[in-house]
């Protein structure tokens, strides 16, 4: 796949900034030295959602970034996925695909 200088730019921003919407879970969560219950994993999967909405009004950002971002944790075979969509944007930034 071939990027242009603006492309890996604006992928290298994606990828800083996927995990933003951490910052949004409680500090309990975040902080919590015993097994996670099925209700803490589904808080912790709702942050792509977070990070999305933090960075969705910024016009610096590219669209397909921004959609990177909150596809982050998606996979092409749709597994262990809060996302549920038609199709995964091609600027994925997942390394679970």
């Amino acid at each position: 796949m071939k990027c242009n200088r603006a492309d890996v730019y604006q992928a290298a921003i994606g990828g800083c900034l996927a995990d933003c919407g951490m910052a949004k879970l409680p500090p309990r969560l975040l902080n919590k030295r015993e097994s996670l219950t099925a209700d803490d994993y589904k808080e912790i999967h709702a942050h792509p959602i977070f990070s999305y909405k933090m960075i969705k009004d910024s016009s610096i950002i590219k669209d397909s970034v921004k959609v990177a971002v909150l596809e982050h944790h998606g996979r092409l075979d749709r597994r262990n996925t809060i996302m549920f969509k038609e199709k995964i944007h091609s600027l994925n930034l997942s390394s679970s695909s």
